[in-house]
């Protein structure tokens, strides 16, 4: 629901809500969400963690009826946005040529009135540098 706090219980389970809204619509593998979340840890316990984070995610999206899911892609996972939109989501999708006319122009000034501060809130996400 729009405008209502949501608490979750692990900063991971945040963190991987997080790089999923950052990467929309696109399957990214265990193996590479593992890397990202536990880089320092035995293969055998980053799967196990991954699941269960995927698993709390899940339950996070579904109490708050947030209208995405996270979904089984082959050897990873991808975020199912539905109907919802969001910036990161709306840039993505924008095709904007910056070389191009004033239409372009005009979707690129709607595009930046989206911006409201610092990408995840400032959170210090590594993966998220190239991002910003």
């Amino acid at each position: 629901m729009a405008g209502t706090l949501v608490r979750f219980p692990t900063r991971k389970t945040e963190e991987l809500f997080a790089y999923l809204l950052c990467h929309p619509g696109k399957d990214i593998s265990k193996w590479r969400l593992g890397e990202l979340l536990w880089p320092d840890m035995a293969e055998e316990r980053v799967t196990h963690n991954l699941h269960n984070t995927v698993y709390r995610l899940k339950k996070i999206l579904k109490e708050h009826v947030i209208g995405m899911d996270v979904l089984k892609a082959g050897e990873g996972y991808r975020l199912e946005s539905g109907s919802m939109t969001y910036d990161a989501l709306l840039f993505e999708r924008s095709p904007v040529d910056y070389g191009a006319g004033l239409r372009e122009i005009s979707e690129a000034g709607r595009l930046c009135s989206l911006y409201q501060g610092p990408l995840l809130d400032g959170k210090p996400y590594l993966w998220k540098a190239p991002l910003e």
